[in-house]
């Protein structure tokens, strides 16, 4: 809470003695009244909502990743390769429907571009675990720092420039 915010439930609780010792009147306690408004009430159920909303996307996430990972020996190279790839375009669909139609959304915009970069970590981690590619760490941090970028152009700065 500000000074301000302290002074404004301060006058409220000292206002009632004020006036009943004839040291301020009705008309000056109202003008106090306008000029500290009370602080607005904060709503702590939108957080909790947010908190258990990541915890079952992390819940449903980490099932959808268990079930792919126990039938993955089991899977065709199409089949994995598809695992890699249909999540990122998936993603990419999403963040140009969040353009088109939603774009005044930061959080929206935001959370499209980090989807498509987690994908996208996700679909080159399996290609390169495929194909048995010699890429380092610090090569694979490179690629998607470059998209990284990319992507935020596109979705916070790209948008201003296209609408």
């Amino acid at each position: 809470m500000t000074d301000r915010e302290r002074t404004a439930v301060q006058l409220r609780e000292d206002l009632a003695v004020l006036i009943g010792r004839k040291i301020l009147d009705e008309k000056s306690a109202n003008r106090l009244i306008e000029y500290y408004p009370l602080p607005a009430r904060r709503d702590y159920r939108k957080r909790l909502v947010v908190c258990f909303g990541v915890l079952g996307a992390f819940l449903i996430g980490g099932g959808l990743t268990m079930i792919v990972a126990h039938h993955w020996d089991r899977l065709s190279l199409a089949g994995r390769l598809a695992a890699a790839y249909l999540p990122l375009f998936f993603f990419w669909s999403f963040g140009g429907w969040v353009l088109a139609r939603r774009g005044g959304s930061a959080v929206r915009r935001e959370s499209a571009s980090i989807l498509i970069l987690a994908s996208l970590a996700g679909a080159v981690g399996i290609v390169s675990q495929q194909y048995h590619s010699s890429g380092t760490l610090g090569e694979l941090t490179v690629i998607l720092l470059g998209f990284g970028i990319f992507l935020i152009y596109f979705f916070v700065i790209g948008f201003f420039v296209v609408l």
